[in-house]
């Protein structure tokens, strides 16, 4: 759900009624952002009681335009016109009293406010009303309340209704899920320009989700919603000139994408222009700009990006070369399940380097990496147990894990393989394959391996 953000709107349409010339010298000054003049004309008019005028003047004050911004005298001037049941100031006074600008944050006083000028049909605060029944401010929480409003302001043309009813039935919230009602309430928010309803539609056209798969339009989509600044559509416009999905591949393009998406705190976005950066795609090669981005990315919990802050510490590419942060970016990603990142804190164990030499730890994060189908992992675990390394030897379970490893064309398992076949038995050859079947799929290796050892 977005948040709610005021209505500071200056209204061409409702100055035509007036017969009064000195609003409307005042509206064309506006026009021409000449907002002095306007204050000029528009103030004798609102201290005279006029409600269109009070609310233009509150408009002024909240932007600070003629004047210096002062949310406190906007709040004023709203609820002079707001107290004569002008439509535009109740909204806006509602907004104001919802975010607490001007005047004490009051959920109760929004929700009044906001549900009369939702009953003289204004879809913004028709929409608030659905987002105040929806999350509980200032009234107890009703969904089916919320559905009514969201619909209300929705059938107005109210963009953001119009993607909240999206989502309501891409969701099945409150009613029958129905993704080709999710895809029309998103094209509608889509067509009047609303970004979020061009990312929706987009991804919906992506997927073949409630409407027909098209690529191609899935493209635009994102590019238009791309270009009025959502990240996630900066970062899908990105992804597919990086890879040359219905558009040509152009490195320069996603480059400046990523870019924009990155600089916006998308994670993906920043490892994707860490691995340019470090790649020199798209960009001249600079590993400083590389690690800088992978790091902003790992700050957020990326592990493949902590996986790849760790690599240029270990090997010094764009930083001093430093084993101990090396350890502790791996360990950062390896806490998190990366299978490569399990293996390097398992080697540097073992090695001693930037961590406490400990044969039995680094046996212990092999296990977990090989379990994920890790093959340097498990060619780390089969010369433990070839040599009974803090493990019983074993060249049985050395060669299984050998074979498994060279399925996936680990350099150096079937070499390994074949040297330690050439001193088995037939017996315990044909063993070490049987378990090296059991062992193959993700998930089964230690399933396998524990139970042979504890036959």
């Amino acid at each position: 759900m977005r948040k709610i953000i005021p209505l500071l709107m200056l209204s061409g349409a409702l100055h035509a009624s007036l017969a009064h010339a000195d609003f409307d010298a005042g509206f064309k000054a506006a026009e021409k952002k000449d907002f002095a003049t306007a204050l000029k004309e528009w103030r004798p008019l609102a201290e005279k009681g006029n409600k269109v005028a009070q609310f233009h003047l509150g408009v002024l004050y909240a932007k600070g335009q003629g004047v210096p911004q002062n949310y406190a005298k906007a709040a004023e001037w709203y609820r002079k016109a707001a107290d004569q049941g002008y439509s535009s100031a109740q909204h806006n006074l509602g907004a104001f009293y919802y975010k607490g600008w001007g005047v004490t944050k009051d959920y109760k006083q929004a929700f009044i406010l906001f549900s009369k000028a939702a009953a003289q049909n204004v879809p913004t605060a028709q929409f608030r009303l659905g987002v105040m029944y929806e999350l509980g401010q200032g009234v107890p929480k009703n969904s089916t309340e919320a559905l009514i409003w969201f619909r209300k302001a929705a059938e107005l043309g109210d963009a953001e209704a119009q993607v909240q009813m999206g989502h309501i039935y891409f969701t099945g919230t409150g009613v029958t899920k129905d993704e080709a009602q999710a895809a029309a309430w998103f094209r509608k928010a889509a067509d009047q320009g609303d970004a979020d309803g061009q990312l929706n539609l987009a991804f919906m056209l992506n997927n073949g989700e409630g409407i027909n798969k098209d690529a191609q339009q899935a493209f635009e989509w994102y590019l238009k919603a791309a270009e009025q600044g959502r990240a996630i559509a900066q970062y899908n416009v990105a992804f597919m000139y990086d890879k040359g999905l219905i558009v040509p591949q152009d490195h320069a393009k996603a480059f400046t994408w990523y870019g924009k998406a990155a600089e916006q705190g998308d994670r993906s976005a920043q490892l994707s222009l860490g691995y340019l950066y470090n790649q020199g795609r798209g960009v001249k090669q600079d590993y400083a700009q590389a690690l800088a981005w992978y790091s902003k990315a790992a700050a957020q919990g990326v592990a493949t990006a902590q996986f790849n802050v760790a690599a240029m510490y270990l090997d010094g590419e764009g930083v001093t070369q430093d084993n101990a942060q090396a350890y502790s970016w791996f360990h950062k990603a390896a806490d998190q399940g990366h299978a490569a990142s399990q293996f390097y804190v398992g080697i540097l164990h073992l090695n001693g380097t930037g961590a406490p030499r400990d044969f039995p730890l680094a046996l212990s994060w092999f296990r977990k990496a090989a379990d994920q189908g890790n093959g340097d992992a498990q060619l780390a675990l089969a010369a433990m147990y070839e040599k009974g390394a803090a493990v019983s030897q074993n060249k049985v379970i050395a060669c299984a894990l050998y074979t498994l490893a060279a399925s996936s064309n680990t350099e150096g398992a079937k070499t390994s393989r074949d040297k330690i076949l050439a001193t088995m038995s037939e017996q315990s050859a044909d063993a070490a394959q049987k378990l090296s079947m059991q062992m193959a799929g993700p998930g089964n290796l230690l399933k396998a391996l524990d139970q042979y050892v504890l036959r």
